[in-house]
């Protein structure tokens, strides 16, 4: 009995003695698991917004375009005449271009009359829709229609000559004339620098 009982106290202790290498060796694989840091807060944050993809939404408008008439301002250089053009427009749904126009002219021919001369002055405005149709990444077509109307003067002179009678002179002026038509427009575009374009 008492040899079994030894035996017995000693089995006993032995399972004691090892039981914490035991359960270390069972509490080993979390321990290894705390091994690896978790990422900060701002880093998970940083991840998640490049992992999350945002769909492009394009607005109503895309662009808006400001141009002016640049052969026109050759005229600056004329004796006979003055014109210059300025345009604005938006570009909307991809595709299309609602714009205004306005400009003004000084016309002073002297081919109008064969016996006389002829001036008209005033300002003209036209509104219009384009419809635009890309070729390449830097060139465009349109085609568009425009209203316009205008406000001008303008006054003339003449001269009747006869070996009969004497000579008859005359002249004439009417301000505040209004006009009115309509247009249908194509054209093309270039783009000759970032932002800046060239068409006719």
């Amino acid at each position: 009995m008492k040899l079994r009982f030894f035996y017995i106290f000693s089995i006993v202790l032995l399972f004691i003695a090892s039981g914490p290498v035991v359960f270390a060796q069972v509490t080993e694989p979390d321990t290894l698991q705390l091994e690896k840091p978790e990422a900060p807060l701002e880093e998970a944050l940083e991840a998640a917004e490049d992992e999350l993809t945002i769909p492009e939404v394009k607005g109503f408008a895309q662009s808006i375009e400001i141009g002016i008439d640049y052969p026109k301002l050759a005229t600056f250089a004329l004796d006979n005449q003055t014109k210059w053009e300025g345009m604005l427009g938006i570009r909307f749904l991809g595709r299309l271009l609602l714009s205004g126009e306005f400009g003004y002219g000084d016309l002073r021919s002297i081919r109008a009359v064969k016996n006389g001369s002829y001036s008209s002055e005033g300002y003209y405005g036209r509104i219009g829709l384009d419809f635009i149709a890309p070729i390449d990444a830097k060139n465009i077509v349109f085609i568009g229609v425009r209203y316009a109307q205008s406000q001008f003067s303008h006054t003339g002179n003449y001269e009747i000559s006869s070996l009969l009678w004497e000579s008859f002179t005359g002249e004439f002026r009417q301000d505040d004339m209004q006009a009115n038509w309509g247009e249908l427009v194509i054209g093309s575009d270039n783009e000759y620098k970032k932002n800046i374009h060239l068409g006719f």
